[in-house]
């Protein structure tokens, strides 16, 4: 079966809605006329932004796309028939997000596996606020995206992909998201322990955005996961990022940058020989001439890039 190139992305708001049929090329387009192929009350997302992402991934050539913060069924199609070529399969369910944004896969039309898509966006999560109704139930803020991929009646390896509660609290009841992303990281703990148990000669990687920095132990959320399992990052396995400064994204307050690693694939070390070191990286991304960018250094910059998380690209061998 050969290897599986994973690139996992938060894309930061991709909605893509196109209500008018085509008249010209796409990129000879400017933005005026981009927003004026929809009728949505949501915009679509830059079109410059759009071409840079395209750009990224034509640039790496991923098998499989793992997407954070995509706008439904209808922006993830789009994307792969006008911007990719039609080269992948679209993969979602929409989820809970009360924003629009899903998490969703783009598969390889090439790939030779059977692929299934199940949710968990109807699992309860072990959460309840101080005077809640005992009945009260809560749920993912996003979903837990498993995608199985087989060949010959035998799984190759299970991808779950989830983004995890932001740090916005609007209503004033839980500082930073802290309680609820905790509870969303033990079900996504649980999710994997499940998973692998079940499938112990199979890679389960466990990947997305999760608002916070998994290895810091001051990120009390993820102790659970910590504790329960032997997941590590597949970073580790990276000769490029063995001793790196791992950054998926950058904030701006006061005008200062602020680096943070918040998006993660995550493996079992016992599958940790089939890692390619070489083709596992962060990429930061080039400009319009392919050549290499440096981390933003003001706000504006951040604001040029095509989203504000970096993406995660791993290369592991499957087993035939």
């Amino acid at each position: 079966m050969g290897s599986l190139k994973l690139m996992l992305w938060n894309v930061e708001n991709l909605f893509i809605y196109i209500d008018k049929p085509l008249q010209s090329d796409l990129a000879s387009l400017s933005e005026e006329q981009w927003q004026r192929l929809s009728k949505a009350t949501t915009p679509n997302k830059y079109l410059n932004k759009i071409l840079d992402l395209k750009r990224c991934i034509k640039n790496n050539d991923p098998d499989i796309l793992m997407l954070n913060e995509v706008g439904g069924t209808e922006s993830i199609e789009n994307f792969n028939t006008y911007f990719l070529d039609s080269a992948y399969q679209a993969h979602l369910i929409e989820g809970n997000s009360d924003r629009g944004i899903d998490v969703g896969y783009l598969v390889k039309k090439s790939l030779p596996y059977d692929v299934n898509l199940s949710s968990h966006k109807n699992t309860q999560i072990d959460l309840q606020y101080p005077g809640d109704a005992a009945d009260k139930k809560y749920y993912l803020s996003r979903d837990i995206a498993e995608l199985n991929l087989s060949a010959n009646n035998q799984t190759k390896a299970i991808l779950l992909l989830t983004h995890l509660k932001s740090k916005l609290d609007p209503e004033g009841i839980d500082t930073e998201g802290i309680t609820r992303r905790t509870a969303e990281a033990r079900l996504l703990t649980d999710v994997y322990i499940e998973k692998q148990n079940s499938n112990p000669d199979t890679p389960v990687f466990v990947a997305g955005d999760f608002n916070g920095i998994l290895k810091d132990p001051r990120h009390s959320e993820f102790q659970y996961l910590r504790d329960k399992t032997p997941l590590v990052d597949v970073l580790n396995y990276s000769k490029a990022y063995k001793n790196e400064k791992r950054v998926t994204q950058v904030q701006f307050r006061m005008n200062l940058r602020t680096d943070y690693q918040f998006d993660y694939i995550l493996l079992n070390p016992k599958f940790a020989n089939r890692i390619d070191e070489n083709e596992t990286f962060i990429d930061l991304l080039t400009d319009a001439n392919n050549s290499p960018l440096t981390l933003p250094r003001t706000l504006e910059q951040r604001f040029s890039l095509p989203s504000d998380h970096y993406p995660v690209i791993t290369k592991i061998n499957l087993l035939d």
